[in-house]
């Protein structure tokens, strides 16, 4: 059976569940937590800020996407750590520079009234 095959088995059984194909091994990550959708949305207010989200180019969340890649790489992806920037690909139609350590920030729990 191919991983392709095997991939959307997965995403039928466990919806919401994020199945990926890189470098030819099957990945799946669970469903996201409040404080990535917190993260999500401060993400899409900065995007929207900038102009990003037009006739053209769309802002969304919460939706899964099949890229045009081969079965072997279906997805890649590469890890930042706080401290760098990331440039996004001129092809979003404005220049998009993210902090990594303010968007880790935006993700955290935030502590209740009356906790350290």
């Amino acid at each position: 059976m191919v991983l392709t095959t095997i991939a959307d088995e997965i995403m039928e059984r466990h919806p919401g569940y994020r199945v990926e194909i890189i470098r030819g091994q099957l990945l799946v990550s669970p469903l996201r937590d409040g404080h990535h959708s917190c993260t999500l949305t401060t993400l899409t207010i900065r995007f929207v800020r900038t102009g990003l989200h037009d006739d053209i180019v769309n802002v969304l969340q919460g939706v899964g996407l099949w890229l045009p890649l081969e079965a072997e790489d279906y997805a890649t992806h590469r890890v930042h750590s706080p401290g760098e920037t990331v440039t996004l690909p001129d092809s979003l139609g404005a220049e998009v520079t993210l902090d990594v350590a303010e968007i880790l920030a935006a993700g955290r729990p935030k502590s209740a009234p009356g906790e350290g």
